[in-house]
């Protein structure tokens, strides 16, 4: 063990007059033992270690640590297994290669401190303070860090996830805002309703993890796995998201984790790009004035949600649920929508370019006041749909289903709309130049100028 002085100790006396004002009121009987403890640790801080902190004289040590701030304490290659440090004062202290296994470290201040190739396993740190502390190379599974404070942490290499010793940690409430987390394994721990605000999480593991009602915001994430995850209700608003997967993880042809479950999660104003939502349940989430570039959403559940003025680029989404969907005002380009449904989604006024809707349930979906431009359309299933004012130019309609519309104020430029079937619709045919309509069946349709 090796203690470093930055500045000088205070006197004694001036120790143990403060000292002895505290002992005083204590029980007669501990007076002598107590006072030799203190003698003993103003003089040599290794005293204090010893006789105070070790002999779980909490209150003492914590008083000894106050009257004396600028101590450096660095411990080394020490055994602290099993002891009791509930309520202890040991913030800014270095552990190298120590062992802090099952202790208890309730209500502990280790703001500052650090750990460096230290294990930290089925120890108590509920509602400790953590905050600004350096976490190197640390093993810390089957611990609880419930409602521990990790705010503006640096943590590298640390696990927190299970091994083959112990289980998964404890985190639910914890709080890593504003934390730099990297190569941080969190897989099979829970950590529901905890604060990842403002951090940045980089090349780490949330696989098999509770993170319900967890909160994002402003985080950056980059070469994260969340797979087989729950994170409903999460909020990652106005965070950026790169190279992070919600989808399933493969291994050699076996299955090891299933898609995550973010059903009511907020990406509201949030930059997505290169992530994996593949067959992911995102029921009834919020992406408004999100920006999704080169991502996968192949298959997933988008049941009634939020696409608000959002913009895709480069976007995957073929085989995906999008009834009652909201896109109104968004931007569309280049996504692949193929063999989805979208009843009754909402696509007013939104601007849809090279996207690929072809085999799509789009019916009683609203087109209103939407301008689509390279886009294929062929065999799809629109009748019922609300076109008013909307502009299609170069659009494949081969074969789709137009039945029951009014398309009388719809624009129709260079499309293709052969082998259509418009039966009992109103259609202009002064808004359907350069069209090719040949095969398009028409009983009960009816032509306005």
């Amino acid at each position: 063990m090796s203690i470093d002085i930055i500045s000088p100790v205070k006197p004694s006396s001036v120790n143990n007059f403060s000292m002895a004002k505290n002992i005083q009121r204590s029980a007669l009987s501990s007076f002598q033992g107590v006072m030799l403890s203190l003698a003993q640790a103003s003089v040599d801080p290794a005293g204090a270690i010893n006789n105070l902190l070790m002999q779980g004289k909490i209150n003492e040590w914590n008083t000894w640590r106050m009257d004396n701030p600028n101590v450096q304490i660095t411990m080394t290659a020490e055994d602290l297994s099993g002891r009791d440090f509930t309520g202890a004062d040991l913030s800014g202290i270095t552990f190298n290669q120590c062992q802090l296994r099952t202790c208890n470290l309730t209500n502990a201040n280790l703001s500052k401190s650090v750990f460096r190739d230290t294990s930290l396993q089925q120890s108590n740190f509920f509602n400790a303070k953590m905050d600004h502390a350096n976490l190197v190379n640390v093993e810390a599974a089957g611990s609880c860090f419930a409602r521990t404070d990790f705010s503006s942490a640096i943590m590298s290499s640390v696990n927190f996830g299970s091994n083959t010793a112990y289980g998964p940690s404890k985190m639910d409430g914890s709080n890593f805002s504003s934390a730099v987390l990297d190569k941080v394994r969190f897989t099979n721990s829970s950590a529901a309703n905890s604060k990842f605000q403002n951090s940045k999480i980089t090349n780490s593991e949330m696989n098999s993890t509770n993170l319900g009602q967890t909160n994002f915001q402003n985080a950056y994430l980059a070469n994260v796995s969340i797979s087989q995850s729950n994170l409903d209700c999460a909020s990652f608003k106005n965070a950026v998201l790169s190279s992070v997967n919600f989808g399933n993880i493969v291994d050699n042809g076996v299955l090891r984790y299933s898609p995550s479950r973010l059903t009511n999660t907020d990406f509201s104003y949030a930059t997505v790009q290169n992530v994996r939502y593949a067959s992911v349940n995102m029921a009834r989430s919020n992406f408004q004035y999100s920006k999704i570039i080169n991502s996968e959403l192949n298959g997933a559940n988008l049941t009634q949600t939020n696409f608000q003025s959002a913009s895709l680029k480069n976007v995957s989404a073929a085989q995906c649920n999008l009834d009652y969907a909201y896109f109104k005002l968004a931007s569309l380009t280049s996504v692949d929508l193929s063999r989805s449904s979208a009843y009754r989604a909402n696509m007013e006024q939104s601007k849809i370019n090279a996207v690929n809707l072809s085999n799509c349930n789009l019916q009683y979906s609203s087109f209103k006041q939407a301008v689509l431009t390279d886009c294929n359309l062929s065999y799809s299933q629109m009748q019922g749909t609300l076109q008013t004012n909307a502009s299609y130019t170069r659009i494949i309609l081969v074969k789709s289903i137009l039945t029951g519309i009014d398309l009388s104020a719809t624009v129709f430029n260079c499309c293709d709309l052969s082998l259509s079937n418009v039966q009992n619709s109103r259609i202009s045919r002064r808004k359907l130049a350069g069209c090719n309509i040949s095969g398009w069946i028409t009983n009960r349709t009816i032509f306005v100028a």
